[in-house]
């Protein structure tokens, strides 16, 4: 499986923008959320899924969409099932870490 992804720095913080790549250029709406899935924030660079969990390791903010990398998160135990919210059938979830 492989993901799209881009890295952004500020300070201490890495902010880790992760999506499936099936959905890059998707824009999914729920009720009044609307996210776009768009390449200037979720592509850049691709990985798999070795690369994936370590680049979630490091991040400290994690942005994510799309079904297989949110069942890497579970699987991994980067997050749990009830912090996700699904936008149109496609899971979302966010990790802050404060270090």
């Amino acid at each position: 499986m492989m993901f799209s992804y881009r890295l952004f720095k500020q300070g201490n913080d890495v902010l880790l923008a992760i999506s499936d790549s099936a959905i890059i250029g998707k824009t999914l709406r729920k009720d009044d959320v609307e996210i776009e899935v768009s390449e200037a924030f979720y592509s850049g660079e691709s990985c798999d899924e070795t690369a994936a969990i370590e680049l979630i390791q490091k991040a400290t903010i994690v942005n994510a969409i799309g079904k297989e990398v949110i069942n890497l998160m579970l699987k991994k135990r980067f997050i749990e099932k009830d912090k996700i919210m699904e936008i149109e059938g496609v899971p979302h979830a966010q990790i802050i870490t404060i270090r």
